[in-house]
Parts: C-alpha cells; sequence; structure tokens
C-alpha cells in the first residue's frame, strides 16, 4: 500500500513538472508571436503611412494641374467671347 501511495505520488510530481514545463513552453510560444505581431504591425502602419503621404503629394499635383488648365481655359473662352463681340460690332 505504501509502495502504491509513492509511485502515485511521483507520477503526481511527474505530471506537475510536465505540465509546468508546458506551461512555461507555451508562454514562451506567446511571446514570441506577440512579439512577431507588432513587429509586423509597426511596419505595416510605417508602409501605409508612406503610402498615404505619397498619395497626398500625387493629389496635390493633380489638383494644381487642374486649377492649371482650368485658368487656360477660362482665359482662352474670354478671348474667344470677346473676339465674337468685336465681330458683331
Amino acid at each position: 500500500m505504501l509502495l502504491k501511495e509513492v509511485e502515485f505520488e511521483g507520477r503526481k510530481d511527474t505530471l506537475v513538472i510536465a505540465e509546468e514545463k508546458f506551461e512555461r513552453r507555451l508562454s514562451e510560444e506567446v511571446a514570441k508571436i506577440n512579439r512577431r505581431i507588432t513587429e509586423e504591425i509597426a511596419r505595416l502602419d510605417k508602409r501605409i503611412t508612406e503610402e498615404i503621404a505619397g498619395l497626398r503629394v500625387e493629389i496635390a499635383k493633380t489638383k494644381s494641374e487642374i486649377i492649371k488648365w482650368m485658368f487656360i481655359f477660362w482665359v482662352v473662352q474670354t478671348g474667344v467671347i470677346a473676339a465674337l463681340f468685336a465681330l458683331l460690332k
């Protein structure tokens, strides 16, 4: 009977040790995954910020081009209207 109790306690201790090792390893793996996720999020955040900055530059260039061509169009239209008035006099 005493031998069975000792054997049972030994198994119990072995299980506790195995459980502690598993929990430690699991914690380490979770920490690695969290670290990788944090690094990836930071990398993606940087990339998105750079892309948005590039898009803003492109939008500003396009906007200035549109304004330039609108101004040219209005100047030409004003000239055409003035020429038509001169012809109709």
